[in-house]
């Protein structure tokens, strides 16, 4: 196997605490799509204020589009969000799993359904 390089790095900064649990999926029409949790605050704890962003790529992987916020905490009056899987489902259909947090000891797993699309 050949070196890489890196073709997008989301460096955490004073209001963007930390960037994780994260999840690829390609869709039909051969875009690249990647969820993941971003945390919006002073800290980048568990517990931190976090929303579910997404970014796309057209050319297979190598440029990547600005982060569009999907959910947000605000969403679903909870403390924060986070913890991405993706899956396709049967008939196409794209699957996005995550946790909403409403308290330390609540939090619920949610999915949301989609026509190929996130």
């Amino acid at each position: 196997m050949g070196i890489g390089r890196t073709v997008m790095d989301i460096t955490p900064s004073a209001t963007n605490r930390r960037n994780s649990e994260g999840a690829f999926l390609t869709l039909e029409d051969g875009r690249i799509v990647f969820v993941y949790s971003k945390f919006i605050g002073e800290t980048g704890a568990d517990d931190a204020k976090a929303y579910i962003a997404k970014r796309e790529s057209c050319d297979g992987g190598f440029t990547w589009s600005d982060d569009v916020i999907l959910f947000s905490p605000d969403d679903f009056n909870a403390l924060n969000i986070m913890s991405v899987s993706l899956v396709r489902l049967p008939g196409g259909d794209v699957g996005l799993f995550f946790l909403i947090r409403y308290g330390w000891h609540d939090t619920r797993p949610y999915l949301f359904r989609s026509k190929d699309e996130c």
